[in-house]
């Protein structure tokens, strides 16, 4: 991917281009139908609270460190 800092993608990070492929689609078909309707705004709405709902449960997860035991040397398993 031009401009990426990584040489090669590691597993699960989710690209401009990957995520385009998955989501542009289904959320261009989404929009339209909610325009033809007359509730696109409600459509918006919708979505970025969903997306807002995802990124804070996905950020609830943590990271590997957090679920470490506290006290113990972890520099090896990081």
């Amino acid at each position: 991917m031009p401009g990426s800092p990584y040489v090669d993608t590691p597993p699960g990070l989710l690209t401009w281009p990957r995520a385009l492929r998955w989501f542009g689609l289904p959320m261009l078909s989404f929009f339209s139908v909610a325009a033809f309707n007359g509730v696109l705004l409600e459509a918006m709405g919708l979505t970025a609270v969903t997306v807002l709902l995802a990124a804070r449960w996905q950020g609830s997860r943590g990271s590997v460190e957090s679920h470490l035991p506290l006290g113990d040397d972890h520099d090896g398993l990081a």
